[in-house]
């Protein structure tokens, strides 16, 4: 399924803020607390409601598990009820990091971030990367925030690594660096937190605040799967098969009109469904916690309330 990256401007106050004092809260059975928290800041309040509501599902999280699976993943979502976040498809820092060791000390180490009381009940595994589909992943303190961008405006080689892994995401991921910087926040990165629809933007879903979200990167992976979508479609009409090119991203599943067909994807035969949907192979992560965010999230989130607003996002991608 590949990975659908968000970016969330959130400062190490704010964590304790907007997630683990409404924690708390929410172990003493005060969501009316919860809300007002949300509702001081401005925040709509249908999104209220949900913002308090998700803390019903953080308390089945526990103290073992996988930090990035729950409680990381919440963080990234409740920062989306607060202010904006930005997506890219498929260009995670920490996937950058993972190729250039010369990116590795922008990342902070969790543990150096996090409240010391919960880490003092926490005994689950932490990791400062992204490990899966539907958790968060690595997190650019402040400092580190502002080094990063006066490394890359010095014109070296990490510009010329940045540019060349973001490439067509660049101008969304400097976006999201340089609001972290003018806030003076930190920079978190989470996977599928939003979820785009390239092919109809506007059934898009998101487990926060989807209005929230910059739609400068989901246009870009739109604009793309329409051109592969194109190329596909000519190769198909000239009898020699369909293979999708992959670039920073991976489709999905594609409605293409002109019946079923047998469709190459990075090396396998996949067939398209009596929908005529196109399925794209990607750098799926197979497993899970059975404790995780998006799970306890899903009948909250993705399934009933959020779908209901969809009639109000159209045209919010024109």
């Amino acid at each position: 399924m590949g990975y659908d990256i968000s970016y969330h401007a959130i400062g190490k106050d704010e964590i304790s803020q907007w997630y683990f004092k409404p924690l708390k809260l929410a172990q003493k059975g005060d969501f009316e607390a919860i809300a007002k928290i949300a509702r001081e800041a401005g925040v709509d309040e249908f999104y209220v409601e949900k913002y308090a509501d998700g803390f019903r599902s953080a308390l089945q999280y526990g103290t073992q598990g996988i930090f990035n699976k729950t409680h990381g993943f919440h963080i990234a979502v409740a920062q989306g009820y607060f202010r904006e976040y930005f997506y890219t498809r498929g260009t995670a820092f920490s996937f950058l990091a993972a190729q250039s060791f010369k990116f590795k000390p922008y990342i902070s180490d969790w543990r150096e971030v996090l409240p010391a009381e919960f880490l003092a009940e926490f005994s689950g595994q932490i990791h400062n990367e992204i490990i899966e589909n539907y958790c968060c992943g690595a997190y650019l303190n402040a400092d580190n925030v502002q080094k990063l961008l006066r490394d890359y405006e010095a014109d070296g080689e990490i510009k010329e690594a940045i540019d060349e892994f973001y490439a067509q995401n660049l101008p969304v991921f400097l976006n999201a660096l340089n609001s972290a910087a003018e806030l003076e926040a930190g920079l978190l990165e989470a996977t599928e937190v939003i979820e785009p629809n390239p092919i109809d933007l506007n059934r898009s879903e998101s487990f926060s605040n989807l209005f929230n979200c910059d739609t400068q990167g989901a246009l870009i992976y739109a604009e793309i799967a329409a051109q592969q979508i194109g190329e596909a479609i000519e190769r198909d009409k000239a009898g020699g098969g369909v293979r999708m090119v992959r670039e920073n991203f991976t489709l999905r599943s594609v409605d293409v009109a002109g019946g079923s067909s047998a469709i190459e994807a990075d090396g396998d035969i996949m067939k398209a469904s009596s929908e005529n949907s196109v399925s794209c192979s990607g750098d799926t992560i197979e497993g899970g916690s059975e404790n995780s965010a998006a799970e306890d999230h899903e009948d909250e989130t993705c399934a009933g309330g959020e779908k209901s607003l969809f009639g109000k996002i159209k045209g919010l991608f024109k």
